[in-house]
C-alpha cells in the first residue's frame, strides 16, 4: 500500500519517483523498496498511485524506473504523474531508448554497462557481445527483485502516451552526464 513515510513534505515539491540507491538531492524521494536511502514515500508503481495530493508537484523526476513497470499499466503511471503535477509542473524523463538499442545490436556495436550484468552474461552465455548487451539494455540485471525491465520506449511511443495522459510541449532532451548510455531523455509539461 503506497504511504508516507513523513508528514514533514512541504508543498509544492519535486518528486523523485524510483529513487533506489541514487536518490537525487532536492526531491521528495519515492520508491517501492521501503531499504532505500532517504525515503520519504513508498509506492508500488503502476500498481498504486503515488501517495500525494492533487497538483503538489512542480516536478517530477523518473531516473530509469518506468521500465520496470508492465507496459499494460504505464498509462496509469503517466495519468497519476499528471494528477500530481501543478498545471506548468514538468516530468523529466529517463529511460532506455528502444531505437537506440536496435539501431546499436544491428551496427553489431555495444557500449559499457554494468560490470556484474556483463560478467553475468559472459559467465552464463561466454560472451558480452551485440545479442547479450541488447538483453542487458532491454531486460536489466535481473540479480535482485526489482531489477527488471517490463517494456521499453521509444520517443515516438512516449510522446503519444504523454500527449494521451494530458502533456504538452513534449520534448527529448539530451542533458550530460547519462545515467546510461543511449538513454532516453523526455520532459514534457502539464498545461
Amino acid at each position: 500500500m503506497a504511504k508516507l513515510l513523513t508528514n514533514q513534505i512541504q508543498y509544492p515539491c519535486k518528486i523523485e519517483v524510483g529513487s533506489g540507491g541514487n536518490p537525487q538531492p532536492g526531491y521528495v524521494h519515492v520508491d517501492v523498496d521501503e531499504t532505500m536511502p532517504h525515503l520519504e514515500a513508498v509506492c508500488k508503481m503502476g500498481k498504486e498511485a503515488l501517495p500525494f495530493p492533487e497538483n503538489c508537484a512542480i516536478e517530477l523526476l523518473s531516473n530509469h524506473s518506468i521500465e520496470h513497470c508492465s507496459w499494460l499499466d504505464v498509462e496509469f503511471v503517466v495519468r497519476d504523474w499528471f494528477r500530481v503535477l501543478q498545471p506548468g509542473g514538468r516530468v523529466f524523463l529517463r529511460t532506455p531508448d528502444l531505437d537506440f538499442i536496435c539501431r546499436t545490436l544491428l551496427e553489431g556495436k555495444t557500449t559499457r554497462e554494468a560490470a556484474l550484468d556483463e560478467s553475468n552474461m559472459v559467465r552464463i552465455f561466454g560472451d558480452c557481445g551485440p545479442a547479450e548487451w541488447a538483453n542487458i539494455k532491454l531486460f536489466a540485471g535481473q540479480d535482485y527483485p526489482g531489477n527488471f525491465h517490463m517494456f521499453c520506449l521509444n520517443m515516438d511511443m512516449a510522446t503519444r502516451l504523454f500527449t494521451r495522459c494530458g502533456f504538452k510541449k513534449i520534448s527529448r532532451l539530451n542533458i550530460q552526464p547519462v545515467f546510461s548510455p543511449g538513454e532516453l531523455q523526455i520532459e514534457a509539461f502539464k498545461p
